[in-house]
Formats: C-alpha cells, structure tokens, sequence
C-alpha cells in the first residue's frame, strides 16, 4: 500500500479526536446521571474536553482531506453535518478512497 503518509497520520489524528469525544461523552453521560448528583468541575471539564475533540477532529479530517488532494471544506461539512456518524462515515471512506488510489497504477 502506497498510500500517503501525512494524510494517514492526519486520518490518525481525527480518528483519535473522535476516539476522545467518545470517551469523554460516555463520562459526561454516567457522572449526569450519578445518584448524588453530578460534580460541576468534573462536568465543565468534560464539556471542555467534548468542545476541543470535535474541533480538533474537524480541523485533522480537512488536513487529511487537503493532503489527499481533495476539497477540504467539503469533508468538514461532512462530519459536521451528522455528527459523530458521518464523521466516522466520511473517515471510513476517505481511507477506502486513499487505498484505491494507491492500488491504482501510475498514469504518465
């Protein structure tokens, strides 16, 4: 697979921002919903921590998508448009795509 390699490390990224943002929700969701009620640091933490993960996805997902030689803005609207489904919709096709490029051979 020849694929390249700064828009991978930049599909990396965005898949690791969106990994947080998960990661971050489901703590947001179970300390909401604590029997004793929700730790305001711990909350306004999370929300920073859920704010900065979407942001830094959306800003990897348009360097991926300029590296590879594609229209950035378009695949930010994209992930943003249904947020987190086809931001991991639109990562999984953008890898498909790099990897059919590679697999094809060189044009003069």
């Amino acid at each position: 697979m020849n694929t390249n390699p700064h828009a991978a490390r930049a599909m990396g990224a965005a898949t690791a921002s969106l990994l947080a943002f998960g990661v971050c929700l489901y703590m947001l969701i179970t300390t909401a919903n604590a029997p004793d009620g929700p730790a305001v640091p711990l909350v306004v933490f999370l929300s920073l921590g859920i704010a900065v993960s979407v942001i830094l996805h959306l800003v990897f997902v348009g360097l991926a998508a300029a590296r590879s030689g594609r229209r950035p803005w378009l695949w930010v609207v994209l992930a943003l448009v249904g947020f987190p489904v086809t931001a991991i919709v639109g990562l999984v096709l953008m890898a498909y795509f790099d990897e059919e490029r590679a697999a094809l051979p060189a044009t003069r």
